[in-house]
């Protein structure tokens, strides 16, 4: 189930990005990235209730936010460090 649950959560998030990405181009301040990660990790959390990963809506939904906003927080940390570099 979990690995079932990560490639949801990567596919919403790909997609979304790419959507965003072809609307918005770099028009978009990376402060808003937080909430994209919200909106993901609800999307993918309703993919994986309604598609019968998981039966309980709200650990599905934490789960997946869980997912997104650390992969999220990962990423802005890798990119810090590669600035002060």
């Amino acid at each position: 189930m979990n690995l079932t649950v990560s490639l949801i959560v990567m596919l919403v998030a790909y997609t979304s990005g790419a959507i965003m990405e072809a609307i918005f181009g770099n028009k978009i301040s990376s402060r808003f990235i937080p909430i994209q990660n919200v909106c993901v990790g609800i999307i993918s959390g309703l993919i994986c209730y309604f598609g019968g990963l998981e039966k309980n809506l709200l650990v599905s939904i934490g789960s997946c936010m869980m997912a997104t906003l650390s992969a999220g927080g990962i990423t802005h940390l890798i990119n810090s460090v590669k600035e002060k570099n």
